[in-house]
């Protein structure tokens, strides 16, 4: 069964819920994701910031190290960004890329991007993507779920009560044995067995216990 992280957290939260019938089940569920999203929009509403609170933790620690990257402007929108090592990168601020890719993909300035930026005398915390913006954070959570009425105001059920479904014996022993994957093998998880040899208490030798001996003694003297 394939899981992810998403589905491992989801499921952590409902524990308590996951044993109780299904509507049950699913009004914690839903009582659940309703103070979530109070919760979440409650904690953004405090923000003032432009962009959320880790966009600009990340921006804050890229403005750093762009100190040590420097400029060389164009004339037009392309700049040219060396560092301290040699390395070299080329910025393009109408388009918002840059060589190393990371603009691109995470939708943050890189800390070369923020150094050509800053030459134009721009704002980089403008320069972030919409997806990342606080308006954009607060729509999101607008979309509340509804308070609902308890079971005893809802409506009567009218449709006939369905019975359990018979249980059929499958043909054949159960299986216990657990069906392993193709990928493992038939002595896949099993721990070797120690032989071990048994020692009697009273004369040391091997092969029998004190319980043997004394049995054979009771026989002789049936004898």
């Amino acid at each position: 069964m394939l899981v992810n992280n998403l589905c491992e957290s989801f499921n952590i939260h409902i524990l308590e819920a996951r044993d109780q019938p299904i509507i049950s089940l699913l009004e914690t569920i839903r009582e659940y994701i309703m103070d979530r999203i109070q919760q979440r929009k409650a904690a953004m509403e405090k923000y003032k910031g432009p962009i959320g609170p880790l966009p600009t933790e990340i921006v804050d620690e890229r403005v750093k190290r762009s100190t040590h990257w420097n400029p060389i402007w164009n004339a037009a929108v392309g700049y040219q960004l060396k560092g301290p090592k040699g390395d070299q990168y080329a910025i393009d601020l109408i388009k918002r890329h840059c060589t190393c890719k990371l603009w691109a993909v995470s939708g943050i300035p890189c800390c070369h991007a923020i150094a050509a930026i800053h030459r134009n005398n721009g704002n980089p915390y403008n320069e972030v993507e919409g997806c990342y913006s606080t308006d954009l954070f607060l729509k999101i959570y607008c979309n509340v779920l509804q308070p609902i009425s308890g079971k005893i105001l809802w409506p009567p059920f009218t449709m006939p009560i369905l019975d359990p479904p018979l249980t059929v014996a499958q043909p054949g022993r159960p299986r216990k044995a657990q069906m392993r994957d193709i990928t493992e093998g038939k002595n896949h998880g099993r721990k070797l067995r120690r032989r071990i040899v048994i020692h009697c208490r009273k004369c040391e030798k091997a092969g029998h216990m004190q319980l043997h001996t004394e049995k054979k003694g009771l026989l002789n003297l049936i004898k």
